[in-house]
C-alpha cells in the first residue's frame, strides 16, 4: 500500500517541477545529487529530473551552462522535504536567481496561504 501524498508533497512537488522548468528554460542542464552521489547527469529532460528527485530527504541540484563567451556558468540548488512544502528550495546560488524567479513566487504564494 503507498503512502498518501500529502499536501506538503504537492506543494514540494509543484515548487521544484518549476525550478527545474525555469532552470532548463534558461539554458541549463541539470544534474541530481543525493547523498554525495550523482544520481542523474546532465539532463533537460523534466521528467527524468524528477523521477531521481525526493529518495532522501535531501537533494542538491547542479545546473551547468556554456555561455557565449565559452565559458562554463554553473550553480546549485539545495531541496529539502520539510513539513511545510513551500520551504523545499533551502538554499541556491546567486547566479541561479533569474532562472528561479517562478519557482521562488510559487513558494511564496503556498507560504502565504499555508
Amino acid at each position: 500500500m503507498t503512502a498518501p501524498v500529502t499536501r506538503a508533497k504537492v506543494v514540494q512537488r509543484n515548487i521544484v517541477r518549476a525550478a527545474v522548468q525555469g532552470l532548463i528554460d534558461e539554458g541549463y542542464v541539470v544534474s541530481v545529487q543525493n547523498a554525495g552521489n550523482v544520481v542523474l547527469s546532465q539532463s533537460n529532460e523534466v521528467h527524468r529530473i524528477e523521477a531521481a528527485l525526493a529518495s532522501t530527504g535531501e537533494d542538491r541540484l547542479i545546473a551547468e551552462r556554456v555561455t557565449g563567451a565559452g565559458e562554463v556558468d554553473r550553480g546549485s540548488v539545495s531541496l529539502e522535504y520539510d513539513n511545510a512544502g513551500w520551504a523545499v528550495m533551502c538554499d541556491y546560488t546567486r547566479n541561479l536567481e533569474f532562472a528561479l524567479k517562478a519557482a521562488k513566487s510559487l513558494a511564496v504564494a503556498f507560504r502565504n496561504f499555508a
